[in-house]
């Protein structure tokens, strides 16, 4: 297999027989440090370590993303990645049912295929921190809300999938929201794109998670999570979550039994990310290496 992480099929696996029929990228967000320095180099270091997809981020209304294209026009980032063979199946986004036309015209200059919601507007407080669910009917209630977001994104040809922290898999009323919001929304409509870091930072087994919603899962955010590594320095507690994500290998995921779940379900897009890294390079050539060994 060719040595780009992107096999359309991808015949053997550690820890598995069998194919896995999807495509590997970079979540560019977590290069924001680089593209604010220089972002036609950032995007050339994607491609110079051999990714071949990127997923966006900063569509629509994300606070921590002021500027999606780094002082480009969305035709001129484009031409950007084509000049490094790069693609963008999809992009990260937050807002409202008004925020989706523009989000949608930039979405198809970057020739995406998927909206997907990073972080509900219902879950960030006027300070930019968490707010976890309080009640199962405010989980039903932005099951009712992606319905209506995943409609409108097919009015503008765009598909829609709800991407997960750890708040949903924590338990409310005795139930995990995120197996609320996947059995009130429509399958027609929503998809998910699962992250592994925070699937694993809640407690859960990313394994099982992607047996359980196999048809459901759409995307994947490939991460590691090290629940012992040491936050340097006067953090707030809400950030240590994040500051604990790492690069796949090196926490405590197993991704030969990860790996050998997901050639079971739907997804076709994966994404490497660190939401907080120490050393931006270095995550994106560990992690490249890394999960290289499981492609063939």
């Amino acid at each position: 297999m060719a040595a780009g992480l992107t096999p359309s099929l991808v015949n053997a696996m550690a820890g598995g027989a069998g194919t896995l029929n999807i495509k590997m990228g970079v979540q560019i967000y977590m290069l924001r440090d680089l593209l604010e320095k220089n972002p036609v180099q950032a995007i050339k270091l994607i491609s110079e370590i051999g990714y071949k997809e990127v997923e966006f981020a900063g569509l629509g209304w994300m606070p921590m993303i002021p500027d999606a294209f780094y002082g480009m026009s969305p035709q001129k980032f484009r031409s950007v990645l084509d000049d490094y063979n790069l693609v963008v199946p999809a992009s990260g986004w937050a807002g409202t049912l008004a925020e989706i036309p523009k989000s949608a015209e930039q979405a198809n200059i970057l020739g995406c295929d998927y909206l997907i919601m990073g972080m509900p507007l219902e879950a960030i407080s006027k300070e930019g921190k968490i707010i976890p669910f309080s009640s199962l009917d405010q989980v039903k209630k932005l099951a009712e809300s992606i319905n209506k977001i995943g409609e409108k994104c097919q009015e503008y040809g765009l598909r829609f999938a709800y991407h997960n922290h750890d708040f949903e898999l924590l338990s409310t009323e005795n139930e995990i929201p995120l197996d609320i919001l996947v059995k009130e929304t429509n399958p027609e409509l929503v998809s998910f794109e699962l992250d592994l870091g925070w699937v694993t930072a809640a407690g859960k087994s990313p394994r099982e998670y992607l047996k359980k919603y196999a048809n459901r899962i759409s995307h994947c955010h490939v991460k590691d999570y090290n629940p012992d590594k040491v936050i340097k320095g006067p953090v707030p507690a809400d950030y240590h979550a994040a500051m604990r994500m790492v690069s796949p290998g090196k926490g405590i995921n197993d991704f030969g039994k990860i790996f050998e779940a997901m050639r079971k379900t739907s997804v076709k897009h994966a994404f490497v990310e660190c939401d907080m890294p120490d050393d931006t390079e270095q995550v994106l050539r560990e992690s490249y290496s890394y999960i290289n060994k499981f492609l063939a």
